[in-house]
């Protein structure tokens, strides 16, 4: 960084001496933040006699207006939000024509910190939701998306109270400005809601999605989406579903996993309205009934059950022996082979004999065989006959992959050259559905390179053709990010180059999605 001068003095913000500098009446202490846009300090107020966070532009920022304005909708935008879980701003200024602006210090740190210490449970990120919900609500109320909320942007106090800062990129509903970098899209690709990503219209609904994605990093301990480039993340975001909560993270709520589906939901329309209400919702998800109800666990309806006709056991026969099943400790009778209560195996069969055995007997009460070393065996024999399956698999794709982009490609040339072309974009239609499962498999195969390549390039044929309806697109769009994780790295930087490709292309469903993040991501 540059040099700030204030009152005839100096210094470097990344030397450590910094202790004679004063801004305004504000004393420097330390470093304590570094953002896109300005540096925060610890400083000490003489007046009130307590510690501040004070957010300033660097000076070789200043020669860029947009930044000046950002700064300064920043400070008119917090100045405006009163919430006691929105951090406070205590005063705005100005020393030789740079801005700078006073904030409540919070000494408690990060949720990013927090996080870094593993999973939260339950009850905890329930009560931080319920905090910061109502203080999102009166910030949408007013007309103010944060447009950036993420765990470095909720800070705590002394008694662990959590705080939402930091709305430096937050867009007045009734100021249509342009002050974003240019046209920019802006915010963290991990928590970005798929309709910011397209460069949509945002409102509430935006940050409420984001503040799902920030409970379900303090549920599970890591985040939903994760990819080599930023772009993946996104593209994961507006297409691939969200992994289910509860197979992350089986000891949560039965109701955790609706709130969170619905929290998530790719379309605004089918979010909570409210981030209360989501609060609210997720509070309630102990009490909630079943998996196919939002709502709290009512009178369970009575079933009635046909009686089934037992025959009577004949005086000299003698019943098997009662079985504890293992999974939930459930007496059955001996002669069953599932448990009544969890559904679990009791029995298994002998391979050699066929005789029924307890599922935990060690030899078979009839020959006297082995029963686990012949489990064992028989398991590496399906194991060796599945990978089996998968070679072959694999192979008869690999073939299927090699036919249908001959095939595609004499179609495309018949368009285009206007041979039978009616009847090519027929069979072009009927094609395309299972050109993209196919081909979009065969990238993932180990097959060789050079051939997956070239069903990556079939793809982006396809995908470029006008005749190709938009629900097809989102698939290739899908297998081709799906891509993005192979290992082979000439066919990853090959996807990766299309896929920048598509952003300058006529399609208008991902063009706003590439606008501007091309040079972001190479760090232009």
């Amino acid at each position: 960084m540059g040099q700030f001068i204030f009152a005839s003095n100096s210094f470097d913000v990344k030397s450590k001496s910094m202790t004679a500098l004063k801004i305004g009446r504000y004393e420097i202490i330390e470093e304590i933040g570094r953002g896109g846009m300005a540096t925060v300090f610890r400083a000490f107020d003489p007046f009130f006699q307590r510690d501040v966070a004070l957010k300033v532009i660097p000076r070789e920022f200043l020669h860029d207006p947009t930044f000046r304005s950002r700064f300064q909708r920043e400070a008119k935008t917090v100045a405006l939000l009163e919430h006691p879980a929105i951090v406070p701003v205590y005063d705005v200024g100005e020393e030789d024509d740079q801005p700078y602006l006073v904030m409540r210090y919070l000494p408690g740190g990060s949720l990013a910190d927090r996080l870094k210490q593993g999973e939260f449970s339950f009850e905890a990120a329930s009560g931080i939701v319920n905090r910061l919900a109502p203080a999102l609500d009166e910030a949408h109320k007013s007309g103010v998306i944060h447009r950036d909320l993420k765990p470095d942007n909720i800070l705590f106090d002394q008694q662990d109270n959590p705080y939402v800062t930091d709305f430096g990129i937050a867009k007045l509903n009734e100021e249509r400005t342009n002050l974003t970098t240019g046209g920019l899209i802006i915010g963290t690709p991990s928590y970005m809601s798929p309709e910011q990503a397209n460069g949509e219209t945002l409102d509430g609904r935006s940050d409420i999605y984001a503040l799902g994605i920030i409970v379900f990093q303090m549920l599970t301990g890591r985040l939903p989406f994760e990819a080599n480039t930023p772009l993946g993340i996104i593209m994961k975001h507006i297409t691939q579903p969200i992994p289910p909560i509860l197979e992350i993270r089986p000891d949560l709520p039965a109701g955790c996993g609706m709130v969170m589906d619905q929290v998530l939901a790719k379309a605004p329309a089918d979010r909570f309205s409210l981030a209360t209400d989501f609060a609210k919702a997720l509070s309630e998800a102990p009490s909630f009934h079943n998996k196919n109800s939002t709502k709290p666990a009512g009178r369970p309806k009575t079933l009635k059950l046909k009686r089934l006709e037992t025959k009577p056991i004949p005086v000299d026969t003698v019943p098997d022996e009662a079985i504890i099943c293992p999974k939930c400790n459930t007496e059955n009778d001996g002669d069953r082979r599932l448990c009544v209560a969890c559904g679990n195996r009791l029995k298994i069969d002998c391979p050699l004999c066929f005789t029924p055995n307890r599922i935990d007997a060690i030899n078979c009460d009839k020959c006297g065989a082995n029963l686990q070393q012949l489990k064992s065996q028989r398991r590496v024999i399906q194991n060796a006959r599945k990978d089996s399956l998968a070679k072959r698999d694999q192979a008869l794709r690999a073939k299927a992959a090699q036919k249908l982009r001959e095939s595609i490609a004499a179609l495309l040339d018949d368009i285009n050259h206007r041979r039978n072309r009616t009847t090519a974009l027929q069979r072009l239609e009927r094609l395309q559905k299972s050109a993209v499962k196919t081909l979009g498999g065969h990238l993932l195969d180990p097959d060789s390179v050079e051939a997956r390549c070239e069903s990556a390039r079939c793809l982006g044929k396809l995908y470029e053709r006008p005749e190709i309806d938009v629900e097809t697109k989102s698939q290739i769009i899908g297998v081709l990010i799906d891509a993005l994780e192979v290992p082979d790295q000439e066919l990853r930087l090959l996807v990766e180059q299309m896929l920048e490709d598509f952003g300058n292309r006529r399609s208008r469903e991902i063009s706003n999605i590439f606008k501007g993040l091309v040079g972001w991501i190479k760090g232009d």
